[in-house]
């Protein structure tokens, strides 16, 4: 009786790890992203580029043509931004709490495979009994030695 339920707990666990294995296999996708074209963002750049035309024809020495620039360096800047946030979301990438940048989605079957791996190993520890060892139905064979002992 005690190997039928051993048995019948291995069983439930390989059916464990065949649904982990499945059930949580990371969704990727396969098909190819539409990119953003740079002609996208053409517009915004020409009109970044003629507000600093602008802005350069009032500004009177260099203090002032610094202030143009950086104006103009913001603007393109933030266009550069946009590009790269419509770009990441076009591939599906993610960013993880820790800035860290992940194209793919986690595959969770490791942890949870180790998981039913480590209830194997209880479920063989609690089913065992005697540490696993068979149990032996005869009795020990009794050698001359002994019997000299007992005789003595």
């Amino acid at each position: 009786m005690r190997t039928l339920i051993r048995y019948a707990g291995f069983v439930v666990l390989i059916a464990a790890a065949a649904g982990v294995w499945y059930g949580l296999a990371p969704k990727v996708s396969t098909s190819t992203p539409t990119l953003p074209s740079g002609t996208q963002y053409e517009s915004l750049i020409s009109q970044v580029l003629a507000d600093d035309v602008t802005n350069n024809a009032g500004a009177q020495g260099a203090p002032q043509q610094a202030v143009v620039n950086g104006w103009t360096e913001r603007d393109l800047l933030t266009i550069i931004a946009k590009e790269n946030v419509d770009i990441l979301q076009a591939q599906g990438a993610v960013v993880d709490a820790t800035g860290n940048l992940s194209t793919t989605p986690f595959d969770n079957r490791i942890p949870a495979l180790l998981l039913v791996g480590v209830l194997a190993i209880c479920w063989l520890g609690l089913t065992a009994g005697d540490g696993g060892r068979p149990q032996s139905t005869e009795a020990p064979a009794s050698t001359p030695a002994h019997e000299e002992l007992a005789s003595a």
